[in-house]
């Protein structure tokens, strides 16, 4: 299955997606798979995921003496001030959704063998910064939404660069079924072997 976008959070960069979807209908032909279009409600994710990160984020500061907690990343803790809004019931109701958006996001995709994705909206950003310049909050989540709905829902996955986008790197997500991690890695073993990213065209990474 490829899901080319996960609605609502966040929209992939028109380079990235046509050379993403390009290269999914690659793989048809070099591995001899037949690759179908999925859409999955995912959006449900961010607020799951916000309030199961934040309990454990707190948790972590809260071990951090006073004196030394400007040591630590200020967008990290400028997030966790806004564990105020956290609640015992919100924590066990995310919980909740979680287990519930995992039992359906396993049936959705159990007639196939692996799910595809982009692995991120845009290319590399400056190293100087905290996230690219259209997301400036600097949480993650925001700029990378394609990865966390996975750990949600208790899946592997495999990160296969493939190509590039204005001399940047770019890459596609490879999902497994939960415990399927063999499999995602024979599938990005046999991209590897067929398109090693140092004959794309660009210098070795």
């Amino acid at each position: 299955a490829y899901c080319p976008a996960l609605a609502g959070l966040g929209e992939v960069d028109g380079p990235i997606a046509d050379a993403t979807l390009e290269f999914v209908r690659q793989i048809e032909s070099d591995v001899g798979c037949r690759v179908e279009l999925v859409e999955l409600g995912l959006d449900a994710c961010r607020e799951i995921m916000d309030a199961i990160w934040l309990a454990d984020l707190s948790s972590f500061v809260a071990q951090v003496p006073v004196a030394r907690r400007h040591d630590i990343d200020p967008v990290l803790l400028a997030y966790v001030s806004s564990v105020g809004a956290l609640t015992a019931v919100r924590l066990f109701e995310a919980e909740a959704r979680r287990e519930e958006i995992t039992r359906r996001l396993h049936r959705q995709l159990a007639a196939y063998d692996l799910l595809l994705t982009p692995q991120m909206l845009t290319t590399a950003f400056s190293a100087d910064a905290q996230s690219p310049p259209e997301h400036a909050s600097g949480i993650w989540f925001d700029w990378s939404p394609f990865t966390y709905p996975f750990n949600i829902t208790q899946q592997p996955a495999a990160t296969f660069p493939f190509g590039f986008v204005d001399g940047l790197p770019i890459a596609l997500q490879v999902v497994g079924r939960r415990f399927a991690d063999l499999r995602v890695m024979q599938f990005c073993r046999t991209l590897e072997t067929l398109h090693p990213i140092a004959t794309l065209g660009a210098s070795p990474l």
